[in-house]
């Protein structure tokens, strides 16, 4: 499927008038607006127990989405596609690789998470089901052939349980930092966006052109910052205003590892591998593929 030039343009009019609606809550355009220019974070000089814990939790979910979409879904294929690698602060290459990961940003905004192509085109391209080491250059044109892209994030809650103890729903969790360099990303390969958020029993899906919409129209009511986001701006969108798209049936096994840095300090956190979700139909047709 080509880049879809109608789509990226009614997203960018979404996206100008959410930058004006956040300009009149004391949001900077400098800010959210990647067009004003994309200012490279601190670099991390250490990395702890929790942040590893956090990365890997957040690889199992990416991988289990991934792989129950392409074991339950015939005419379409899930591929990773993010960037970011496995270094960490305090690992040999890691500046390089810190470096180079930002420019690209600057370049064409943040790849999300996962893309999805019609079988037959992924076939015919040869693409393995991982194409995030690829060299960066090579993979405007290869994404540009997908039909839908995924950001997909982590919760460590039971959203049912969460549901019936506080009366309330889940959220979603796009930071504010997200939407310029996503939106920059749509801009440049023309791809719909989606968000996937899953919990450790359900997943639920919205399209990132309906989360400007909520922002555009509530301005920073959604917005806080909490430990668990890095203390990072978030926007906590209710899982209802998107839709339910999987039950999680096995959850994962979790394995404590040790990681021991150059300095001589010694890391121990824990990896889940396994576990196994039940996609609903209404997947596809949310995607409209």
């Amino acid at each position: 499927m080509p880049a879809d030039q109608s789509y990226r343009d009614r997203l960018l009019t979404i996206y100008d008038d959410t930058i004006e609606s956040l300009e009149q809550h004391n949001i900077p355009r400098e800010v959210v607006d990647y067009r004003v220019g994309y200012r490279t974070p601190r670099r991390p000089t250490a990395a702890h127990s929790d942040f590893l814990i956090n990365r890997q939790f957040g690889d199992w979910t990416e991988t289990l989405l991934r792989t129950s979409f392409n074991a339950q879904v015939e005419n379409y294929k899930a591929v990773r596609y993010g960037a970011g690698g496995n270094l960490i602060a305090g690992d040999p290459g890691f500046i390089e690789m810190f470096t180079s990961y930002h420019a690209e940003i600057r370049r064409i905004g943040k790849r999300p998470d996962l893309l999805i192509f019609d079988r037959d085109i992924k076939s015919q391209m040869n693409l393995p089901d991982d194409i995030s080491e690829f060299e960066s250059s090579g993979l405007v044109e290869i994404a540009r052939r997908s039909a839908r892209a995924l950001e997909v994030r982590s919760s460590r809650y039971l959203a049912a349980r969460y549901r019936q103890v506080k009366e309330k729903d889940q959220s979603f969790t796009p930071k504010l930092e997200d939407l310029p360099i996503l939106t920059h990303w749509i801009a440049e390969h023309g791809i719909p966006c989606f968000y996937t958020q899953v919990f450790f029993d359900e997943a639920y899906m919205i399209s990132f052109e309906k989360i400007l919409e909520i922002i555009c129209d509530t301005g920073v009511e959604h917005i806080d910052k909490v430990a668990r986001n890095q203390g990072k701006s978030t926007f906590y969108i209710p899982v209802s205003e998107g839709i339910l798209i999987g039950q999680v049936i096995e959850n994962p096994r979790w394995t404590a590892e040790t990681k021991y840095m150059s300095d001589g300090r010694v890391i121990i956190y824990t990896t889940p591998s396994g576990g196994k979700m039940e996609l609903r139909r209404e997947i596809l047709q949310f995607l409209d593929l």
